[in-house]
């Protein structure tokens, strides 16, 4: 599946929201989107250290990544500690 797009089951599971920018929706993260969110990780990492504080989104490994998706406790960063 290519980064950004979503499938017709992933639809059915969190609600979309337009915006006023042509092409952009908005919704909730689920365990259905944690791949394409390691790679936007993936792909951001650089850019991420270089610019802003996302000193934790690029740290983030694929197992904290998986982690944050399947445990909702978690949620506060992908690299959240574990208590």
């Amino acid at each position: 599946m290519a980064p950004g797009s979503r499938s017709s089951l992933k639809a059915l599971q969190a609600p979309e929201v337009a915006t006023d920018l042509p092409g952009l929706m908005l919704w909730q993260l689920t365990g259905a989107d944690c791949e394409t969110y390691d790679e936007l990780i993936t792909l951001n990492r650089d850019h991420w250290r270089r610019h802003g504080d996302y000193r934790q989104e690029a740290n983030a490994t694929r197992d904290r990544v998986v982690a944050y998706f399947a445990e909702p406790s978690s949620r506060g960063q992908p690299d959240a500690p574990r208590g």
